[in-house]
């Protein structure tokens, strides 16, 4: 039976009130534009982490759909002063079709993910993503934070760096297995919706 890990860090889950920002707001919603993001909140004796959902049809809109979800996780209440507010995960549901991605390579992927953060490293990603049209990419980065990672990724790596579609970014952090939970379960939840736009619509801020 699957269960949902438990962490001595709080967490908090706020997908089901997703951000929508997307340039253009079309009548469906792919998975191609759905990202489950992962913020850690720093604080002087402890991090938090939440996590959230974002639409974007763009990586600049996913970009600025980032810092919308820092000015609403700034306002939470906190017992201590929020020092930084960082993303360190981050996943295209787009990861789950078959169809774009084979079953075969998303478990090739998935378990030379594991293999890499397998020890604890706060500041040690892995980046994940597509080359072109089809060429898959794994790649490490040592950084603070999966923002940085991918800015590093595709003006360090790739070339031109809008050739690289970001699909994952995974932290070698025990909270990185709490965030892939919440992905499957924000995953299982819109799967089960047939009119997504119907869905979402009066939630999105």
């Amino acid at each position: 039976m699957n269960r949902t890990p438990t962490f001595l860090h709080p967490h908090l889950d706020l997908s089901v009130k997703p951000v929508d920002a997307r340039a253009k707001m079309e009548p469906n919603l792919p998975w191609a534009d759905c990202y489950s993001v992962g913020f850690r909140i720093s604080t002087q004796s402890h991090d938090s982490f939440v996590h959230a959902m974002i639409f974007a049809d763009s990586f600049e809109r996913l970009l600025y759909g980032i810092e919308q979800e820092k000015e609403t996780l700034r306002t939470l209440p906190s017992e201590l002063p929020v020092l930084s507010i960082d993303v360190v995960y981050l996943r295209n549901m787009q990861t789950l079709d078959t169809e774009y991605l084979p079953q075969a390579d998303r478990d090739e992927i998935e378990e030379l993910t594991r293999a890499h953060l397998k020890k604890r490293d706060d500041n040690h990603f892995v980046v994940f993503g597509i080359i072109g049209e089809n060429t898959l990419a794994l790649m490490d980065a040592y950084t603070t934070d999966a923002q940085t990672a991918i800015t590093w990724v595709r003006y360090k790596r790739i070339a031109p760096p809008q050739d690289f579609t970001v699909l994952e970014v995974r932290q070698a952090h025990p909270a990185s297995t709490w965030f892939e939970a919440m992905f499957r379960e924000a995953a299982r939840r819109m799967s089960a919706i047939e009119d997504r736009e119907t869905h979402w619509s009066g939630q999105l801020h």
